[in-house]
């Protein structure tokens, strides 16, 4: 039985990201995705930021001819030994980017 709240779909697109805690330097980069659904995304990334990071993403999904700006949450932290799998909910997205999200999720 599926207990998450949005159909969660295989992806392989550049995030852009940029952190906004005051508590560290800000850093930027782009990493790809793993997973993507209307409520959170999922990263491989070369270096990890902490659960409860705060994060601007930017990306493009195919099918929508806007670039999907969200602000994120770090929630998880999978470390590897060259790369790390990172849980990001997201904290605010736009209404119509999460439908296109969702749609491309329930193809």
């Amino acid at each position: 039985m599926e207990k998450r709240k949005y159909i969660r779909m295989n992806s392989d697109f550049v995030i852009w990201y940029q952190t906004i805690d005051e508590e560290k330097e800000f850093s930027f980069g782009k990493e790809p995705s793993v997973n993507v659904s209307a409520g959170g995304i999922q990263l491989d990334m070369e270096d990890v930021d902490a659960i409860g990071t705060t994060l601007i993403l930017k990306f493009k999904i195919p099918n929508y001819d806007n670039e999907i700006e969200a602000k994120g949450r770090v929630v998880w932290v999978k470390r590897g030994s060259e790369r790390n799998l990172v849980g990001i909910e997201f904290l605010k997205i736009s209404q119509d980017d999460m439908q296109a999200i969702s749609a491309l999720a329930e193809k």
